[in-house]
């Protein structure tokens, strides 16, 4: 990752971290992608899929805007879509737009969401000494 595609990759976590904290729910797999997004300065409410049913998510969003944040593989594929239809089906529309901006920066070197706060550091660590 150059430095241009890192800046484009904190702009993307900078916009979850805002929209989090502005009331957007995030719903990811599992409890270490909640640790990974926390990790990143994220804040405000995270749904993990994996704990609830996907019916009793979206009752739990209710009408508040949602954020899908699933990972890159066939099983968050298969989630996104049926948490799309299932959010479609009561009128809203969840953002998938962070998750394939982010897929498409960084899926050469990562898969999962779990994985992206020690993606992050590591890759600042590297860009900062290249710097010096």
């Amino acid at each position: 990752m150059n430095l241009e595609e890192f800046f484009e990759f904190v702009e993307i976590i900078d916009e979850l971290r805002v929209r989090a904290e502005e009331g957007a729910v995030i719903i990811v797999e599992g409890s270490k992608d909640v640790e990974a997004l926390r990790e990143l300065g994220v804040q405000g409410e995270i749904l993990k899929a994996s704990a609830l049913p996907t019916p009793l998510i979206v009752d739990e969003v209710g009408a508040r805007e949602v954020i899908i944040l699933t990972d890159w593989d066939r099983r968050g594929e298969i989630l996104e879509k049926d948490l799309v239809r299932k959010f479609s089906s009561w009128g809203i529309t969840p953002d998938v737009r962070i998750r394939k901006r982010l897929f498409a920066l960084i899926s050469k070197e990562i898969t999962s969401i779990e994985n992206l706060s020690a993606y992050y550091f590591r890759v600042r660590d590297e860009l900062g000494r290249k710097r010096i």
